[in-house]
């Protein structure tokens, strides 16, 4: 899902975007008041888009209970017809994924996480420890999700998906993909960020999904062996840590 730039939207824009729809869009608002957003009847309330995927668009509003809230609606062209399998999965992938407050087939109200998406996060980061502890945490929580049954799908792109909130924690949003059985997004994250992310690379020249070891312990976790989590992390540590360095760029 990508972000948005113009940042405030007429309320009904939204709610039947791309094209308006009056009865539609008036249909989501008064499911939305009734679940407790404060937003105007008329839905003259400017809000700030936080961003626009394929099937859906989220913005923030207010919750008469719990404060300020993000909010998921679908697109009147999405090819989806309901975001409760997406609800369910963000709530069995508790305490990683947004805290799910409300859930219909159109709408989803949730936690909204004031984090710092991981590009940006990562551009504060310049020496190798650092990188590479991070990566460790993002791999503990896609460990965490495939533990608890929830295959995201999209982890291989972190980007779009890690959000790091102010004391270090780590969150994965947008599961609008995933699916309730048995996934792979430890090593989905292990692709995406010490294999694709550049800078890490640098700390950990010669880490590679295709180098013989690393391989085996991927196939191996893939074939049901969670123990290869552990030998996995053993091996970044020793080609990652194994002398400092400082990385640029």
């Amino acid at each position: 899902m990508r972000v948005c730039y113009r940042m405030e939207y007429r309320l009904l824009e939204v709610l039947s975007f791309p094209k308006f729809n009056e009865e539609v869009a008036f249909k989501r608002l008064k499911s939305l008041r009734d679940v407790g957003l404060e937003v105007d009847e008329r839905g003259a309330t400017e809000v700030k888009l936080l961003g626009k995927g394929h099937s859906s668009v989220v913005f923030l509003s207010k919750h008469k209970e719990f404060g300020i809230v993000a909010v998921k609606v679908l697109r009147t062209d999405s090819k989806r017809d309901s975001l409760k399998q997406e609800c369910k999965a963000m709530k069995q992938a508790q305490p990683i994924a947004p805290k799910i407050y409300s859930c219909g087939d159109e709408y989803v109200v949730m936690e909204f996480i004031n984090g710092v998406n991981l590009e940006e996060y990562l551009k504060t980061l310049s020496a190798c420890d650092e990188l590479i502890l991070l990566g460790l945490k993002i791999l503990a929580v896609g460990k965490y999700l495939d533990d608890v049954g929830v295959d995201h799908h999209e982890l291989s792109v972190l980007k779009d998906h890690v959000l790091i909130e102010a004391s270090g924690r780590i969150r994965i949003v947008d599961f609008e993909s995933s699916s309730l059985k048995p996934g792979r997004n430890l090593c989905r994250v292990f692709s995406g960020y010490f294999i694709r992310i550049p800078k890490v690379k640098l700390c950990c020249p010669s880490l590679s999904a295709e180098e013989g070891s690393t391989r085996e312990l991927l196939k191996s976790y893939k074939g049901g062996n969670k123990e290869a989590y552990l030998e996995l992390v053993k091996l970044i540590l020793d080609k990652c840590l194994s002398s400092s360095c400082v990385c640029r760029g």
